[in-house]
């Protein structure tokens, strides 16, 4: 998971972000390999992975915005599953403190490309932007036996973000009697180190480099944030796929 909220400063303590998205990234990719998995072809398996990548971060984009309230004054359905115990602590009668958060509000700015985003507001007139997300990898071992090999097993795997897998097999030592381990990686690195991400097309025809320079690998994706009250935050994002992260699927990101 990426990223996370204090919505409490005191006792006890709330926090809302990563933590939650990974939980319901795995509960949402679990699902849908036992509900499909008989229809899972190997050579679309791109398409399958790609499915229930796109299922999760659809299922918690609209975890982040259950429960906000709207600019025209009403509510979004559903209790959240992001911060859902949060504002039932403060709907039984726990009033907020310092800068604990009082309410979160799905807003359409322009700035932010007319998308509907949810923030946080705190006691003191500040507010927090919503947009944090998770990475995942997910692997499906099938059983593909032939008349060459009938216990043959397939390993197929999908990943967003930096979140690696690796495969590890036991072979023959060339050097001599026993085994060595050899390491297979089954992920891709979805980061500012893959020359392929930086060079890949987002939003407005640029590519990922631009947002903060080829020559330093280092330095994370920016995406420029307006908040509610006007002022100007941003997120600077490290992996530069995943899931969630509402601004940036916005300007092509992840």
């Amino acid at each position: 998971g990426h990223g996370s909220i204090p919505l409490r400063c005191g006792k006890p303590e709330f926090f809302a972000g990563g933590k939650q998205a990974a939980e319901i990234a795995t509960q949402v990719v679990t699902q849908y390999m036992k509900k499909y998995g008989n229809n899972f072809l190997l050579h679309s398996a791109d398409i399958f992975m790609h499915a229930a990548f796109v299922r999760a971060h659809h299922v918690l984009l609209d975890q982040i915005l259950a429960g906000a309230a709207t600019e025209q004054g009403g509510r979004k359905e559903g209790e959240s599953a992001v911060d859902g115990d949060y504002f039932k602590f403060l709907r039984n009668g726990s009033k907020p403190q310092a800068r604990d958060v009082v309410r979160k509000l799905a807003a359409s700015l322009p700035q932010n490309g007319g998308k509907e985003v949810a923030f946080y507001e705190r006691s003191d007139g500040t507010w927090d932007h919503c947009d944090f997300g998770t990475t995942c990898s997910c692997v499906m071992v099938l059983n593909a036996g032939d008349d060459h090999n009938p216990h043959r097993k397939v390993a197929v795997c999908a990943n967003a973000g930096d979140s690696d897998a690796c495969l590890f097999r036991f072979v023959p030592d060339a050097t001599g009697p026993g085994v060595q381990m050899q390491a297979h990686w089954l992920t891709k690195e979805h980061s500012l180190f893959s020359e392929e991400e930086r060079l890949r097309p987002i939003t407005g025809g640029n590519v990922l480099a631009d947002a903060e320079g080829r020559d330093n690998l280092q330095k994370k994706v920016r995406v420029n944030v307006t908040l509610p009250n006007g002022k100007r935050s941003a997120v600077a994002y490290e992996p530069t796929r995943g899931i969630g992260h509402a601004m940036a699927q916005y300007f092509g990101v992840v």
